[in-house]
């Protein structure tokens, strides 16, 4: 049975290479509906997939951040004459198999009503690193949150729990969503038995035993930062992630203010993180 036809994937696409390009196009040509926010998108690159029937564009080029970004692009499949029941969300460098949308349907559809899923996602192994470890003992294993590329929301959860959070930007978008299904009694799980490679961090390195991904750019610094401080501000966020997340905020600081490609902009955007992360102020760095 050809399922294709029922899946929209949704990504956001920001000065993409041709990798990416040409991978989403064999996505539509697979037959899924496949919405991209041009968020920043040469005229030749955009020429090149606007005109495949599987393809809707939606934006201007102007970067409005990986958080609204998608809801608009998930929003357009929706709004579409597309018969479209579910959305797999993807980063532009996520390299998903041309079934895997597919699986993940078929999954979801085979544990929803048991398990009451939010979302469900697959086990995402980082290109740049050849050991990654997973639950082999179990079929699903139930999360705290998954990251956005490679989640499958249905058109249902997506309307009950609420787009994602546009003011995000770009960090902790795919944290916020789960808590925020979680409070509604929903559950997010992963399957094991589907991988996806996908591009973790811009750099990585072994901390004690453990591959951590790495973030050079001060920008990044910033909205990881903020965001995160604003989570701790959220009533459904658990109180255990957050004290989790309290530790590692202050391992990451001095990882970035070390690895950043410019450190005394990271040690700015740092402290005016913290200085809109604790007020609550959200949207674009200026």
């Amino acid at each position: 049975m050809i399922i294709s036809n029922k899946i929209g994937i949704a990504t956001v696409f920001y000065n993409p290479n041709i990798l990416s390009i040409e991978l989403f196009k064999s996505l539509a040509d697979h037959g899924y509906v496949v919405a991209i926010a041009n968020n920043g998108i040469g005229q030749d690159d955009l020429n090149l997939i606007s005109q495949h029937k599987n393809i809707i564009i939606v934006g201007t080029g102007i970067n409005i951040g990986l958080a609204k970004g998608m809801n608009d692009a998930i929003n357009s499949i929706f709004e579409s004459n597309f018969k479209i029941e579910a959305i797999t969300l993807f980063d532009q460098d996520s390299k998903p198999d041309t079934i895997l949308p597919e699986l993940l349907y078929k999954s979801y559809n085979e544990y929803y009503e048991k398990l009451n899923l939010a979302c469900i996602g697959p086990i995402l192994i980082d290109e740049k690193i050849s050991l990654n470890k997973k639950n082999k003992l179990k079929t699903l294993n139930e999360v705290i949150t998954i990251a956005t590329s490679g989640t499958l929301i249905s058109r249902k959860n997506y309307k009950k729990v609420g787009p994602l959070k546009d003011d995000f930007f770009i960090d902790c978008i795919d944290h916020e969503w789960c808590f925020r299904a979680r409070s509604m009694g929903l559950k997010v799980y992963v399957d094991n038995k589907i991988e996806m490679k996908h591009n973790m961090g811009e750099d990585g390195m072994d901390w004690f035993g453990v591959y951590k991904p790495i973030y050079r750019s001060p920008v990044r610094h910033y909205y990881i930062v903020r965001n995160t401080l604003v989570m701790f501000r959220i009533q459904y966020v658990p109180m255990r992630w957050k004290t989790q997340e309290f530790l590692k905020l202050i391992r990451r600081i001095i990882f970035y203010v070390i690895f950043s490609n410019n450190r005394v902009q990271t040690l700015k955007n740092i402290i005016q993180a913290f200085s809109d992360g604790l007020s609550g102020k959200m949207g674009v760095k200026n």
